[in-house]
């Protein structure tokens, strides 16, 4: 009989797991070396789970020496087999030979269907990370160019 709820309580893990399917097509991207202040780049997820999701919570590093994160995401909830995009864009402070590394916390939340069990569970968050090295910004040579200041100098 202890066995029983064992493989009950396996197999409800599984379902319950699997409802919550997200999968993404990359996690990481690294931009490598490049000349810019401003780079952005497309994750791509796919909802394979039963429930539909929502992206809840975007933590996103910014106001740090190294530049800042700003992100746009699809809004509402994915069913099954609908894919989602979350836009990545990094703004570099000027600063020759800067490498940087960014995560971020993607959270999501599963709709609440009145016939299912299963409406309090959320979803695992998921972290995104980037990175790169900047070699070369250019910075304002005049005083009509804009600055971006680094609040770190």
């Amino acid at each position: 009989m202890k066995h029983f709820f064992t493989i009950l309580f396996a197999l409800i893990c599984i379902h319950l797991l699997d409802a919550q399917n997200i999968v993404f097509e990359e996690k990481k991207h690294d931009f490598g070396v490049v000349n810019e202040d401003s780079l952005s780049y497309t994750f791509r997820f796919e909802n394979q789970g039963e429930l539909p999701i929502a992206i809840e919570l975007l933590d996103v590093p910014c106001g740090s020496c190294r530049g800042c994160v700003k992100v746009k995401h699809t809004k509402g909830y994915l069913k099954k087999g609908e894919k989602g995009e979350i836009e990545v864009k990094y703004v570099a402070y000027p600063h020759n030979g800067l490498s940087f590394q960014k995560n971020i916390v993607v959270g999501f939340s599963a709709e609440k269907l009145e016939a299912t069990p299963k409406e309090n569970i959320l979803p695992l968050p998921e972290v995104l990370h980037i990175q790169g090295s900047i070699s070369n910004i250019p910075t304002a040579t005049t005083a009509s160019e804009p600055l971006h200041l680094n609040p770190c100098i």
